[in-house]
């Protein structure tokens, strides 16, 4: 081709052609890749949780289970999943404190939820539909930024701000999990994981743990006077378990843990 023969309408032409031509390959490419922009608090949860071929038989004579909540805590938009035992083949009803939950997924062994915005930190209770409930050991933690009680996790350390003295620390673990600091009691659950509990003498209180795994570290929970006290999880903590920071609500009014 001459291109010094060539018009400049010719010319600007076939750099049109030339340009369109590649673009399309290049945004093909780009549209299969992953982007970094999931904010799932269980992002991994059907893909490495839940197995549909293990699903049990649905018995209305044995008990029904909550065994495991791999991500108890989140901000809106999250989801949880749930794992279990006999929580029935029919969809029942989830309450996270006193918010009624609409389930993405039920089977007798796996529910999925997602975290919406007029959640606050809670119990968790599952109810079939024949009226039979579960309540979980532990907390559902919904992130905000304006609560003061914090939790912070460091190394093998997990450190207690701003609770009232005279509450309760519960840790629930693995079975291998051990405890350096002493404990009041240590209780097992039916799945033989293990609680933890602690008094909260002092403002700033320290757990020490000889190998903490933050994979078999299964819910933290406080109560005082017998009622679980809602609370936030440290900046660093969020920005290690759940991504970056931006993903939170009010980021700009969140400061790190000194």
């Amino acid at each position: 081709m001459n291109m010094e023969k060539m018009s400049y309408k010719k010319l600007t032409a076939v750099a049109l052609f030339l340009t369109l031509g590649l673009s399309v390959p290049i945004f093909s490419y780009l549209a299969q890749q992953k982007t970094d922009k999931q904010t799932s608090a269980s992002t991994k949860s059907r893909q490495e949780e839940v197995n549909l071929a293990s699903i049990t038989q649905f018995d209305t004579t044995k008990p029904m289970v909550i065994n495991d909540i791999p991500f108890w805590y989140g901000k809106a938009g999250d989801e949880v999943l749930i794992i279990g035992d006999q929580l029935g083949e029919t969809e029942g009803e989830i309450f996270v404190g006193k918010v009624k939950v609409l389930p993405t997924y039920w089977d007798n062994n796996n529910i999925q939820f997602v975290l919406n915005e007029n959640m606050r930190s809670g119990d968790l209770i599952i109810q079939r539909i024949d009226g039979k409930s579960v309540k979980w050991s532990g907390l559902i933690d919904v992130y905000s930024s304006v609560k003061k009680e914090q939790i912070d996790i460091n190394g093998n350390f997990i450190i207690f701000t701003n609770f009232k003295p005279g509450s309760t620390i519960n840790i629930i673990t693995d079975d291998s999990l051990i405890s350096q600091t002493k404990s009041t009691t240590v209780s097992t659950l039916q799945d033989k994981n293990k609680i933890y509990s602690y008094p909260l003498n002092t403002p700033r209180f320290v757990v020490e743990f000889e190998n903490l795994n933050r994979d078999l570290l299964h819910n933290i929970y406080v109560t005082y006077n017998g009622a679980v006290v809602p609370f936030k999880l440290g900046i660093s903590t969020i920005e290690e378990q759940i991504g970056n920071i931006e993903k939170l609500n009010n980021p700009n009014n969140i400061q790190p843990v000194e």
